[in-house]
């Protein structure tokens, strides 16, 4: 199910949009202040930001850009009365990629939220999280090491291309792999494969005979 921050002072609103938007399968975890907005975005992960913009301890553009500096791709949506067009230029100024105007019909802001979470390749069960060098699945929190998190993220964006063993050692060391054991990416392999595959008869890493390891999808 896809999961939202919603930054909402306004408690009959945010109750009603978190009640609507479940019954569309989305998940709204409600924040009435950018402090405990901040709070939550430190501690979980989500698919996409719905924010008001006038709030008891600041203005939501001043959020917009403070999740701008540490996540670059979490889609950002406002959701406010302040509609004119100044409101609306530093909404998209401060980082924002949508703007929805209040009052808003419920069915236009969903179509909204799942187009901007489909255009970030979000919504996804499982998500890499650059911030604290670990993968969420779901609401579980998998921690990994540097060196895992590295490796992963390599197969991940290869997208089922075979890697070598070599290139991984260059994207782990930095290239020097100088006195390296020809053990080390087995090592690092069998590790993510512990962590992630969660008893799966199928690996989600895959092996290439004498060719290297390929990402082959969530089991």
């Amino acid at each position: 199910m896809m999961k939202i921050l919603l930054l909402e002072d306004d408690e009959n609103l945010a109750d009603a949009l978190v009640y609507s938007l479940k019954g569309e399968g989305i998940t709204a975890v409600r924040a009435d202040c950018i402090a405990a907005a901040q709070e939550l975005l430190g501690a979980e992960s989500f698919d996409l930001a719905l924010l008001d913009v006038m709030l008891p301890d600041g203005d939501g553009y001043g959020l917009c850009e403070w999740i701008r500096k540490r996540d670059a791709s979490l889609p950002v949506i406002f959701l406010t009365a302040l509609e004119d067009e100044s409101n609306v230029v530093r909404g998209f100024g401060a980082g924002a990629d949508d703007y929805v105007s209040k009052p808003f019909r419920m069915g236009e802001l969903v179509a909204r939220i799942r187009a901007n979470v489909r255009r970030s390749g979000g919504g996804q069960e499982k998500k890499l999280d650059d911030t604290r060098l670990c993968i969420w699945k779901k609401d579980e929190r998998i921690d990994l090491a540097p060196g895992e998190y590295k490796l992963l993220k390599l197969l991940m964006e290869e997208n089922g291309r075979t890697v070598s063993k070599e290139r991984i050692l260059e994207r782990l060391w930095g290239g020097d792999v100088s006195g390296m054991d020809d053990h080390a990416v087995p090592v690092y392999i069998r590790r993510l494969r512990d962590k992630l595959d969660g008893g799966a008869a199928k690996s989600c890493i895959g092996t290439v005979r004498g060719e290297g390891y390929r990402w082959e999808g969530w089991t």
